[in-house]
């Protein structure tokens, strides 16, 4: 499953909160590439068609209730930014630092996530389909109630998080960390793991393995 990003003539822009505000009649920005701004955004139920935003900071933004359709963050800051009940599609983050974000009830479609910071993030009841993350950081996460359909985890780090009601039947941990995840034996069955990954969750569920001599 490969996620590429069609090539885009941007405009640029100078300001994002001048664009939502020339744009409110419409709730909609096409076509914009925004680089190193730094700016606290309210976004809500506005939609992004094709755009890019590189080095950009929005900590503590609100993009709740947007659609994001085609668009790229690349080494963005948007810690303690609002996703919930958001809809990412053909969306791709690179490099980027989304410590404690919250994407609760969002939808998060053909997406692909590298080398990205999202500790203590909140993806409660969210929908994953034809998702890719990689080489990124999801520890001490809230991933309860997920819906999981065609994801590719590799080299990233869960350690710590809840997955409490979350079917994992499928799902493919072996090459990345989870250490120390909360999560119930019936939505573990069928989860793919590596051999010490299957000795840390028997513990885990306090099962003891016997040596054999």
């Amino acid at each position: 499953m490969v996620i590429e990003m069609e090539k885009i003539e941007y405009e640029k822009s100078g300001s994002l909160i001048e664009d939502i505000n020339e744009n409110m009649e419409y709730y909609e920005i096409k076509l914009k590439k925004y680089q190193d701004i730094q700016e606290l955004i309210n976004a809500q139920k506005m939609e992004f068609h094709n755009c890019k935003f590189i080095k950009c900071k929005f900590e503590n933004s609100n993009f709740e209730n947007t659609y994001f359709k085609n668009v790229e963050f690349e080494g963005c800051d948007l810690s303690n930014s609002k996703f919930n009940k958001t809809c990412l599609n053909n969306t791709n983050f690179s490099n980027c630092k989304m410590v404690g974000c919250d994407f609760s009830e969002s939808d998060l479609m053909n997406i692909k996530i590298k080398e990205t910071i999202m500790q203590y993030g909140n993806f409660t009841e969210a929908n994953f389909k034809n998702v890719i993350i990689e080489d990124s950081n999801i520890s001490s996460g809230s991933l309860s109630e997920v819906k999981f359909k065609n994801v590719n985890f590799k080299n990233t780090d869960f350690s710590n998080s809840q997955f409490f009601r979350t079917k994992l039947t499928g799902i493919d941990f072996s090459e990345s960390n989870i250490s120390g995840i909360v999560v119930g034996l019936e939505d573990l069955k069928g989860a793919i793991v590596n051999e010490l990954q299957a000795l840390e969750l028997a513990n885990l569920l306090g099962i003891k393995i016997k040596k054999s001599y």
